[in-house]
Protein backbone atom coordinates (compact mmCIF):
# COMPACT_ATOMS: atom_id res chain seq x y z
CA UNK A 1 0.00 0.00 0.00
CA UNK A 2 2.80 2.44 0.87
CA UNK A 3 4.59 1.77 -2.41
CA UNK A 4 1.40 2.28 -4.41
CA UNK A 5 0.70 5.51 -2.56
CA UNK A 6 4.18 6.86 -3.30
CA UNK A 7 3.96 5.70 -6.89
CA UNK A 8 0.57 7.28 -7.54
CA UNK A 9 1.37 10.53 -5.69
CA UNK A 10 4.87 11.78 -6.65
CA UNK A 11 4.31 15.03 -4.74
CA UNK A 12 3.60 13.06 -1.58
CA UNK A 13 6.79 11.08 -2.16
CA UNK A 14 8.77 14.33 -2.28
CA UNK A 15 7.10 15.45 0.94
CA UNK A 16 8.06 12.16 2.64
CA UNK A 17 11.68 12.56 1.46
CA UNK A 18 11.78 16.16 2.72
CA UNK A 19 10.35 15.09 6.09
CA UNK A 20 12.91 12.29 6.36
CA UNK A 21 15.81 14.65 5.64
CA UNK A 22 14.66 17.25 8.16
CA UNK A 23 14.00 14.58 10.79
CA UNK A 24 17.59 13.40 10.43
CA UNK A 25 18.79 17.00 10.69
CA UNK A 26 16.72 17.59 13.85
CA UNK A 27 17.96 14.46 15.59
CA UNK A 28 21.56 15.31 14.66
CA UNK A 29 21.13 18.63 16.49
CA UNK A 30 19.36 17.04 19.46
CA UNK A 31 22.34 14.71 19.94
CA UNK A 32 25.01 17.36 19.31
CA UNK A 33 23.75 20.15 21.59
CA UNK A 34 23.76 18.38 25.01
CA UNK A 35 27.03 16.62 24.16
CA UNK A 36 28.62 19.90 23.17
CA UNK A 37 27.37 21.53 26.39
CA UNK A 38 29.67 19.21 28.36
CA UNK A 39 32.87 20.45 26.72
CA UNK A 40 32.21 24.01 25.51
CA UNK A 41 33.67 26.96 27.44
CA UNK A 42 31.53 27.56 30.52
CA UNK A 43 29.74 24.24 30.09
CA UNK A 44 29.46 21.18 32.30
CA UNK A 45 26.89 18.77 33.67
CA UNK A 46 24.51 21.50 34.81
CA UNK A 47 24.82 23.21 31.42
CA UNK A 48 23.37 20.11 29.75
CA UNK A 49 20.12 20.55 31.67
CA UNK A 50 20.05 24.27 30.85
CA UNK A 51 20.54 23.70 27.12
CA UNK A 52 17.90 20.97 27.02
CA UNK A 53 15.44 23.15 28.94
CA UNK A 54 16.00 26.09 26.56
CA UNK A 55 15.48 23.74 23.62
CA UNK A 56 12.26 22.30 25.09
CA UNK A 57 10.29 25.05 26.84
CA UNK A 58 9.74 27.52 23.95
CA UNK A 59 8.28 24.78 21.75
CA UNK A 60 4.73 25.37 22.95
CA UNK A 61 4.77 29.04 21.97
CA UNK A 62 6.41 28.25 18.63
CA UNK A 63 3.92 25.49 17.82
CA UNK A 64 0.85 27.59 18.52
CA UNK A 65 2.12 30.56 16.53
CA UNK A 66 3.40 28.26 13.79
CA UNK A 67 -0.15 27.06 13.27
CA UNK A 68 -1.36 30.63 12.90
CA UNK A 69 1.39 31.39 10.36
CA UNK A 70 0.54 28.23 8.41
CA UNK A 71 -3.03 29.49 8.06
CA UNK A 72 -1.99 33.05 7.23
CA UNK A 73 0.97 32.47 4.90
CA UNK A 74 0.30 28.97 3.61
CA UNK A 75 1.99 25.76 4.76
CA UNK A 76 4.38 25.55 1.81
CA UNK A 77 5.63 29.11 2.22
CA UNK A 78 6.11 28.65 5.97
CA UNK A 79 8.03 25.39 5.50
CA UNK A 80 10.42 26.99 3.00
CA UNK A 81 10.91 30.14 5.08
CA UNK A 82 11.46 28.39 8.41
CA UNK A 83 13.84 25.81 6.94
CA UNK A 84 15.81 28.55 5.21
CA UNK A 85 16.05 30.34 8.57
CA UNK A 86 17.45 27.11 10.06
CA UNK A 87 20.06 26.93 7.28
CA UNK A 88 21.14 30.50 8.08
CA UNK A 89 21.23 29.66 11.81
CA UNK A 90 23.34 26.54 11.22
CA UNK A 91 25.71 28.45 8.92
CA UNK A 92 26.27 31.27 11.42
CA UNK A 93 26.89 28.79 14.21
CA UNK A 94 29.34 26.83 12.04
CA UNK A 95 31.32 30.01 11.33
CA UNK A 96 31.46 30.83 15.05
CA UNK A 97 32.51 27.28 15.87
CA UNK A 98 35.21 27.21 13.20
CA UNK A 99 36.72 30.35 14.72
CA UNK A 100 36.44 28.98 18.27
CA UNK A 101 33.99 31.73 19.31
CA UNK A 102 31.37 29.42 20.82
CA UNK A 103 30.75 29.35 24.56
CA UNK A 104 27.81 28.16 26.62
CA UNK A 105 25.89 31.41 26.05
CA UNK A 106 26.21 31.16 22.27
CA UNK A 107 25.15 27.51 22.46
CA UNK A 108 22.06 28.48 24.49
CA UNK A 109 21.09 31.10 21.90
CA UNK A 110 21.56 28.52 19.17
CA UNK A 111 19.35 26.04 21.07
CA UNK A 112 16.66 28.71 21.44
CA UNK A 113 16.67 29.55 17.73
CA UNK A 114 16.64 25.89 16.74
CA UNK A 115 13.69 25.23 19.06
CA UNK A 116 11.60 28.13 17.79
CA UNK A 117 12.10 27.48 14.07
CA UNK A 118 11.83 23.68 14.17
CA UNK A 119 8.71 23.69 16.37
CA UNK A 120 6.97 26.30 14.19
CA UNK A 121 7.30 23.89 11.26
CA UNK A 122 5.35 21.06 12.93
CA UNK A 123 1.77 22.20 12.15
CA UNK A 124 2.69 23.14 8.56
CA UNK A 125 4.09 19.65 7.95
CA UNK A 126 0.67 18.16 8.71
CA UNK A 127 -1.30 20.95 6.99
CA UNK A 128 0.35 20.30 3.65
CA UNK A 129 -0.71 16.64 3.37
CA UNK A 130 -4.41 17.24 2.46
CA UNK A 131 -3.23 19.41 -0.44
CA UNK A 132 -1.31 16.59 -2.12
CA UNK A 133 -3.28 13.47 -1.13
CA UNK A 134 -6.96 12.62 -1.61
CA UNK A 135 -9.24 12.47 1.40
CA UNK A 136 -9.54 8.68 1.23
CA UNK A 137 -5.74 8.26 1.34
CA UNK A 138 -5.06 10.57 4.30
CA UNK A 139 -4.89 7.82 6.92
CA UNK A 140 -2.38 5.80 4.87
CA UNK A 141 -0.36 8.94 4.10
CA UNK A 142 -0.16 10.00 7.75
CA UNK A 143 0.76 6.47 8.79
CA UNK A 144 3.62 6.43 6.28
CA UNK A 145 4.95 9.84 7.34
CA UNK A 146 4.81 9.07 11.06
CA UNK A 147 6.36 5.62 10.71
CA UNK A 148 9.17 7.20 8.66
CA UNK A 149 9.79 9.75 11.43
CA UNK A 150 9.76 6.89 13.97
CA UNK A 151 12.42 5.04 11.96
CA UNK A 152 14.49 8.23 11.80
CA UNK A 153 14.21 8.48 15.58
CA UNK A 154 15.81 5.04 15.82
CA UNK A 155 18.51 5.42 13.17
CA UNK A 156 19.49 9.12 13.22
CA UNK A 157 20.64 9.37 16.88
CA UNK A 158 22.84 6.31 16.42
CA UNK A 159 24.33 7.75 13.22
CA UNK A 160 24.93 11.15 14.82
CA UNK A 161 26.47 9.76 18.00
CA UNK A 162 28.67 7.30 16.09
CA UNK A 163 30.00 9.98 13.75
CA UNK A 164 30.74 12.38 16.62
CA UNK A 165 32.52 9.59 18.52
CA UNK A 166 34.54 8.63 15.44
CA UNK A 167 35.70 12.21 14.81
CA UNK A 168 36.50 12.61 18.50
CA UNK A 169 38.77 9.55 18.53
CA UNK A 170 40.29 10.46 15.15
CA UNK A 171 41.98 13.46 16.75
CA UNK A 172 40.83 15.99 14.14
CA UNK A 173 40.26 18.72 16.69
CA UNK A 174 37.44 19.87 18.91
CA UNK A 175 35.64 21.77 16.14
CA UNK A 176 35.54 18.90 13.62
CA UNK A 177 33.36 16.59 15.67
CA UNK A 178 30.70 19.31 15.98
CA UNK A 179 31.11 20.96 12.59
CA UNK A 180 30.20 17.72 10.86
CA UNK A 181 26.64 17.37 12.27
CA UNK A 182 25.97 21.11 11.76
CA UNK A 183 27.10 21.09 8.13
CA UNK A 184 25.26 17.80 7.50
CA UNK A 185 22.07 19.22 9.02
CA UNK A 186 22.32 22.40 6.91
CA UNK A 187 22.74 20.34 3.72
CA UNK A 188 19.75 18.16 4.64
CA UNK A 189 17.62 21.26 5.17
CA UNK A 190 18.69 22.67 1.79
CA UNK A 191 17.78 19.41 0.04
CA UNK A 192 14.41 19.42 1.80
CA UNK A 193 13.76 23.00 0.66
CA UNK A 194 14.43 21.96 -2.93
CA UNK A 195 11.91 19.12 -2.62
CA UNK A 196 9.26 21.32 -0.98
CA UNK A 197 9.58 23.97 -3.69
CA UNK A 198 8.59 21.34 -6.27
CA UNK A 199 5.34 20.49 -4.52
CA UNK A 200 2.41 21.40 -6.83
CA UNK A 201 0.68 23.65 -4.29
CA UNK A 202 -0.20 27.04 -5.69
CA UNK A 203 -2.62 29.68 -4.45
CA UNK A 204 -3.04 28.07 -1.05
CA UNK A 205 -6.09 29.37 0.76
CA UNK A 206 -5.02 31.86 3.38
CA UNK A 207 -6.79 32.79 6.56
CA UNK A 208 -9.39 35.54 6.70
CA UNK A 209 -8.24 38.74 8.32
CA UNK A 210 -8.65 37.75 11.98
CA UNK A 211 -6.35 38.15 14.93
CA UNK A 212 -4.52 35.46 16.83
CA UNK A 213 -6.99 35.50 19.73
CA UNK A 214 -9.96 35.27 17.35
CA UNK A 215 -8.41 32.20 15.70
CA UNK A 216 -7.96 30.52 19.09
CA UNK A 217 -11.57 31.30 20.01
CA UNK A 218 -12.80 29.90 16.71
CA UNK A 219 -11.01 26.59 17.28
CA UNK A 220 -12.07 26.39 20.93
CA UNK A 221 -15.73 27.00 20.00
CA UNK A 222 -15.80 23.68 18.14
CA UNK A 223 -17.14 21.15 20.68
CA UNK A 224 -15.49 18.14 19.07
CA UNK A 225 -12.06 19.76 18.80
CA UNK A 226 -12.33 21.10 22.35
CA UNK A 227 -13.10 17.60 23.67
CA UNK A 228 -10.12 16.17 21.79
CA UNK A 229 -7.80 18.85 23.19
CA UNK A 230 -9.00 18.35 26.79
CA UNK A 231 -8.93 14.56 26.52
CA UNK A 232 -5.40 14.50 25.11
CA UNK A 233 -4.16 17.00 27.70
CA UNK A 234 -5.57 15.14 30.72
CA UNK A 235 -4.49 11.71 29.51
CA UNK A 236 -0.99 13.04 28.80
CA UNK A 237 -0.84 14.47 32.34
CA UNK A 238 -1.82 11.13 33.82
CA UNK A 239 0.05 8.80 31.44
CA UNK A 240 3.07 10.32 29.64
CA UNK A 241 5.03 11.48 32.69
CA UNK A 242 4.53 8.27 34.69
CA UNK A 243 5.74 6.10 31.83
CA UNK A 244 8.87 8.19 31.11
CA UNK A 245 9.73 8.42 34.83
CA UNK A 246 8.94 4.76 35.52
CA UNK A 247 10.98 3.19 32.71
CA UNK A 248 14.47 3.84 34.16
CA UNK A 249 13.26 2.99 37.67
CA UNK A 250 11.80 -0.31 36.47
CA UNK A 251 15.21 -1.15 34.99
CA UNK A 252 16.93 -0.31 38.28
CA UNK A 253 14.50 -2.18 40.52
CA UNK A 254 13.63 -5.21 38.37
CA UNK A 255 16.45 -5.67 35.84
CA UNK A 256 19.56 -5.20 38.04
CA UNK A 257 20.17 -1.68 36.64
CA UNK A 258 21.46 -2.94 33.29
CA UNK A 259 21.37 -0.02 30.86
CA UNK A 260 20.94 -2.39 27.90
CA UNK A 261 17.46 -3.24 29.21
CA UNK A 262 16.60 0.47 29.27
CA UNK A 263 17.52 0.72 25.62
CA UNK A 264 15.47 -2.37 24.83
CA UNK A 265 12.38 -0.79 26.34
CA UNK A 266 12.66 2.22 24.01
CA UNK A 267 13.40 0.00 21.01
CA UNK A 268 10.40 -2.23 21.72
CA UNK A 269 8.14 0.79 22.16
CA UNK A 270 9.36 2.14 18.82
CA UNK A 271 8.64 -1.22 17.14
CA UNK A 272 5.14 -1.18 18.66
CA UNK A 273 4.63 2.35 17.33
CA UNK A 274 5.70 1.38 13.81
CA UNK A 275 3.31 -1.58 13.94
CA UNK A 276 0.55 0.80 15.03
CA UNK A 277 1.28 3.20 12.18
CA UNK A 278 1.12 0.34 9.69
CA UNK A 279 -2.06 -1.29 11.02
CA UNK A 280 -4.15 1.81 11.77
CA UNK A 281 -4.26 2.64 8.07
CA UNK A 282 -5.89 -0.77 7.45
CA UNK A 283 -8.41 -0.55 10.31
CA UNK A 284 -11.87 0.55 9.23
CA UNK A 285 -13.30 1.76 12.54
CA UNK A 286 -16.62 3.55 12.06
CA UNK A 287 -16.82 4.97 15.59
CA UNK A 288 -16.88 8.64 16.42
CA UNK A 289 -13.48 10.28 16.84
CA UNK A 290 -13.71 10.60 20.64
CA UNK A 291 -14.71 6.93 20.91
CA UNK A 292 -11.70 5.88 18.82
CA UNK A 293 -9.32 7.96 20.93
CA UNK A 294 -10.87 6.64 24.15
CA UNK A 295 -10.43 3.03 23.00
CA UNK A 296 -6.72 3.39 22.27
CA UNK A 297 -6.14 5.45 25.41
CA UNK A 298 -7.84 2.73 27.42
CA UNK A 299 -5.19 0.34 26.09
CA UNK A 300 -2.54 2.71 27.45
CA UNK A 301 -4.30 2.88 30.84
CA UNK A 302 -4.47 -0.92 31.08
CA UNK A 303 -0.82 -1.19 30.04
CA UNK A 304 0.33 1.27 32.72
CA UNK A 305 -1.58 -0.65 35.40
CA UNK A 306 -0.08 -3.92 34.11
CA UNK A 307 3.45 -2.49 34.39
CA UNK A 308 2.92 -2.21 38.14
CA UNK A 309 2.02 -5.91 38.36
CA UNK A 310 4.43 -7.56 35.92
CA UNK A 311 8.02 -8.38 36.89
CA UNK A 312 8.95 -10.76 34.08
CA UNK A 313 11.00 -9.05 31.40
CA UNK A 314 9.12 -10.42 28.39
CA UNK A 315 5.76 -9.35 29.85
CA UNK A 316 7.04 -5.85 30.55
CA UNK A 317 8.39 -5.53 27.02
CA UNK A 318 5.05 -6.69 25.59
CA UNK A 319 3.24 -4.04 27.63
CA UNK A 320 5.69 -1.34 26.53
CA UNK A 321 5.13 -2.34 22.90
CA UNK A 322 1.36 -2.03 23.46
CA UNK A 323 1.86 1.53 24.75
CA UNK A 324 3.79 2.42 21.60
CA UNK A 325 1.13 0.77 19.43
CA UNK A 326 -1.77 2.62 21.05
CA UNK A 327 0.03 5.97 21.02
CA UNK A 328 0.74 5.64 17.29
CA UNK A 329 -2.90 4.80 16.55
CA UNK A 330 -4.05 7.88 18.48
CA UNK A 331 -1.69 10.16 16.57
CA UNK A 332 -2.81 8.97 13.14
CA UNK A 333 -6.49 8.89 14.09
CA UNK A 334 -6.56 12.44 15.47
CA UNK A 335 -4.45 14.06 12.74
CA UNK A 336 -6.36 12.35 9.93
CA UNK A 337 -9.73 13.31 11.40
CA UNK A 338 -8.74 16.96 11.79
CA UNK A 339 -7.32 17.08 8.26
CA UNK A 340 -10.57 15.64 6.95
CA UNK A 341 -13.10 17.72 8.88
CA UNK A 342 -11.42 21.07 9.52
CA UNK A 343 -11.76 23.99 7.14
CA UNK A 344 -8.48 24.75 5.40
CA UNK A 345 -8.19 28.34 6.63
CA UNK A 346 -8.18 27.24 10.29
CA UNK A 347 -6.41 23.86 9.98
CA UNK A 348 -3.01 25.14 11.09
CA UNK A 349 -4.33 26.71 14.29
CA UNK A 350 -6.42 23.62 15.05
CA UNK A 351 -3.47 21.25 14.66
CA UNK A 352 -1.19 23.52 16.67
CA UNK A 353 -3.64 23.68 19.60
CA UNK A 354 -3.95 19.89 19.60
CA UNK A 355 -0.15 19.54 19.52
CA UNK A 356 0.18 22.11 22.32
CA UNK A 357 -2.19 20.10 24.52
CA UNK A 358 0.36 17.27 24.42
CA UNK A 359 3.56 19.33 24.55
CA UNK A 360 2.25 21.48 27.40
CA UNK A 361 1.17 18.48 29.47
CA UNK A 362 4.52 16.67 29.43
CA UNK A 363 6.55 18.93 31.83
CA UNK A 364 3.65 19.05 34.32
CA UNK A 365 3.17 15.30 34.09
CA UNK A 366 6.84 14.55 34.69
CA UNK A 367 7.00 16.92 37.67
CA UNK A 368 3.96 15.32 39.32
CA UNK A 369 5.36 11.84 38.62
CA UNK A 370 8.67 12.75 40.25
CA UNK A 371 6.82 13.86 43.40
CA UNK A 372 4.83 10.61 43.58
CA UNK A 373 7.95 8.48 43.15
CA UNK A 374 9.81 10.50 45.77
CA UNK A 375 7.17 9.93 48.48
CA UNK A 376 5.68 6.58 47.41
CA UNK A 377 6.92 4.06 44.81
CA UNK A 378 6.96 3.20 41.13
CA UNK A 379 4.15 0.70 41.60
CA UNK A 380 1.91 3.33 43.20
CA UNK A 381 2.74 5.75 40.38
CA UNK A 382 1.83 3.24 37.66
CA UNK A 383 -1.34 1.98 39.35
CA UNK A 384 -2.53 5.53 40.04
CA UNK A 385 -1.67 6.53 36.50
CA UNK A 386 -3.65 3.65 35.01
CA UNK A 387 -6.68 4.30 37.21
CA UNK A 388 -6.74 8.07 36.66
CA UNK A 389 -6.28 7.63 32.91
CA UNK A 390 -9.11 5.10 32.77
CA UNK A 391 -11.39 7.31 34.88
CA UNK A 392 -10.73 10.28 32.58
CA UNK A 393 -11.48 8.22 29.48
CA UNK A 394 -14.72 6.80 30.90
CA UNK A 395 -15.85 10.29 31.95
CA UNK A 396 -15.31 11.74 28.49
CA UNK A 397 -16.91 8.77 26.79
CA UNK A 398 -20.03 8.78 28.97
CA UNK A 399 -20.46 12.55 28.77
CA UNK A 400 -20.15 12.36 24.98
CA UNK A 401 -22.81 9.64 24.77
CA UNK A 402 -25.22 11.59 26.97
CA UNK A 403 -24.89 14.80 24.97
CA UNK A 404 -28.11 15.25 22.95
CA UNK A 405 -27.76 15.02 19.19
CA UNK A 406 -29.27 17.76 17.00
CA UNK A 407 -32.63 16.89 15.44
CA UNK A 408 -32.94 16.79 11.66
CA UNK A 409 -35.55 19.22 10.35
Amino acid sequence: MSFRLLQSHPAFGRHVCATTLTSFADFFMLIMMPWMALSVAGGGKSAVAVVMAIESFPRGLAIIYGGRLADKLGAKRLLIGARMALVVLFSCFAVLLANDWVNIYVLCLFALGFSLFSAAIAPATECIVPSIVEKEQLSAANSLIMSTIQLCQIIAPVAAASSIAFLETAGLGHQAQYLYPIVAAALMQLLAIGLIQKLPIANQQTAPVTGFVESVKTVWANDEVRNIILLLFLVCVFAVGPSSVAYPLIVVERFAAEVANYGQMFSVQAVGAILGYVLIARMKLTWQIVSKVCFFQLLIAASLFALALFYQKYLILMVVAMIGFADACIRVTVITHLQTTTERHILGMTLSMVMLSVVGAIPLSRALSAIVVEYYSVDVLLMGSGLLTAATIVTFYVSGRRKPQPQLQ
